[in-house]
């Protein structure tokens, strides 16, 4: 019995909710947008027996592809949609079924980045947030840009470290780019996020400044909105809301079982992710059925929030979906059919699992961006670039100091913000004493105060609760309370 990854994927789940449906035939439309793509989704029922579901996305700029759709109806029936031969962005498929007054669709889009820089990482939802606040507020801004004669202001060290072209630029006018455009500009460099739909203006801007990751984005082809021919449209009627309800990873993998029709209990195994046990699976063999358990692991990162299962030898396949919690279990049974009989060539049949999974710690979220915004930041602190902060960690007979910035501290930092614009010694110093932790658990603080996350492995996650609660930083408090009590 062998258990092999074959890949991992970022999704969105949308959830459709039918209602008052009539018991003619229908054709429901709804659109929602996400991240500038938009994703319409059509579906055609007729008389409460067969439901056909379109989904497609029309891109503007787009930086992901489709890879797959699983849908589901009312969470008990659920299939992989079927991408049309001419218009790739198009899924299709017809369930026959029995719907009834209303129902819920869900739809799992399984995508794939093509931006090189630009992917989905797990990392502290308030990281970007935060330091782009620090530019709308002006906390501790240090050099201006003037933009058709509006004021913008920045932090040098945040521009050294993101785009040193801009920072020797900020002298100059910028007559050829308007205010929204530059604040998206400026946006992207603090938050690594694309905040608009890319414009020429933009791909001019980014070109310019050597922002390598959002040239690329600007730079993406756009293509033409194919037209859904699911039915006649004077039939189309509006029906609940589409909405997106979770972003995750699906962890995608299957199992090989031997044929034999002999009885057989295998041993429960674990499968391992991230460095972290996901879940475990234990298969048992009768003469004429099988049955197959999964049993969800509490892991720190990462939790199982539903599994999809397929028999993919059996046919017709079996299908199975089911909501997960930690230490949940799912269970299902399946008799042998006769082509796995003594006399089978057959070696084994294969059971297909994704897994989606979710953060694990409530502060934290799996959010597409530049991936090198942590690293580039961490920099200032290792290269000590513009640092105007030190933070001076006495460590019994022997003192460590850290050169950091006070832009960061004070927009990461309720502490540090009060400290900071109180005018206090240390404000005015520029320099703090501290003597209640050690520098490697002070470093990982810092490095999560930068970054958004800690490095690994640590497990020191007590004592960085204690100065994560001092320092006022709730998604580190959140992410060490996770840890501690994943150990205990």
């Amino acid at each position: 019995m062998t258990l092999l990854l074959t890949g991992t994927n970022p999704y969105l789940q949308f959830q459709w909710q039918l209602e008052a449906i009539p018991y003619d035939r229908s054709v429901f439309s709804e659109t929602i947008l996400f991240e500038n793509e938009t994703f319409d989704f059509d579906c055609e029922l007729r008389y409460g027996t067969q439901l056909s579901v379109h989904a497609i996305k029309r891109t503007f700029g787009s930086w992901t592809d489709i890879t797959d759709i699983v849908c589901t109806v009312d969470k008990l029936f659920g299939c992989d949609m079927d991408q049309d031969d001419q218009i790739k962005t198009l899924w299709t498929f017809c369930f026959d079924v029995s719907v009834e007054r209303s129902c819920t669709l869900s739809f799992r889009v399984h995508l794939c980045e093509n931006v090189r820089h630009y992917q989905h990482q797990l990392i502290d939802c308030f990281l970007s947030d935060q330091l782009w606040q620090a530019v709308e507020k002006n906390i501790i801004t240090d050099v201006e840009f003037n933009v058709e004669g509006k004021i913008i202001a920045a932090h040098r060290s945040v521009l050294a470290a993101r785009c040193p072209a801009l920072l020797s630029s900020s002298d100059s006018i910028f007559e050829d780019a308007n205010a929204e455009t530059f604040s998206a500009l400026l946006r992207f460099i603090y938050t690594g996020k694309l905040s608009t739909i890319p414009n020429t203006q933009l791909n001019r801007l980014a070109e310019k400044f050597q922002l390598s990751t959002l040239k690329s984005l600007c730079s993406m082809q756009s293509e033409s909105d194919p037209v859904i021919h699911a039915a006649n449209s004077t039939h189309r009627r509006k029906s609940g809301e589409v909405v997106r309800s979770l972003t995750g990873l699906t962890v995608k993998c299957v199992i090989n079982f031997p044929t034999s029709p002999s009885v057989t209990a295998y041993q429960p195994q674990h499968f391992v992710f991230d460095g972290q046990p996901l879940f475990s699976y234990k298969f048992n063999s009768e003469l004429h059925k099988c049955s197959f358990v999964i049993s969800s692991c509490i892991s720190s990162d990462w939790r199982i929030n539903e599994i999809f299962f397929r028999c993919e030898n059996l046919r017709p396949a079996i299908f199975h979906t089911k909501q997960m919690y930690p230490g949940g279990e799912f269970q299902t049974e399946f008799y042998k059919p006769g082509e796995f009989s003594k006399r089978s060539k057959r070696q084994y049949f294969t059971v297909s699992i994704d897994a989606y999974v979710v953060p694990n710690v409530e502060t934290f979220e799996f959010q597409p961006m530049d991936i090198r915004l942590p690293s580039d930041l961490w920099l200032l602190v290792q290269e000590r670039i513009l640092a105007d902060f030190e933070l001076v960690i006495h460590e019994g007979t022997k003192n460590h100091s850290f050169l950091a910035h006070r832009a960061i501290l004070a927009a990461r930092s309720t502490h540090f913000s009060n400290m900071l614009h109180s005018g206090m010694i240390e404000s005015r110093s520029g320099k703090v004493e501290i003597t209640d932790t050690d520098v490697a658990v002070f470093k990982q603080f810092l490095h999560f105060l930068y970054t958004g996350s800690v490095v690994e492995p640590f497990t020191d996650f007590e004592e960085l609760l204690i100065i994560a609660d001092k320092y006022q930083i709730d998604s580190l408090i959140n992410l060490c309370e996770t840890k501690v009590s994943c150990i205990l």
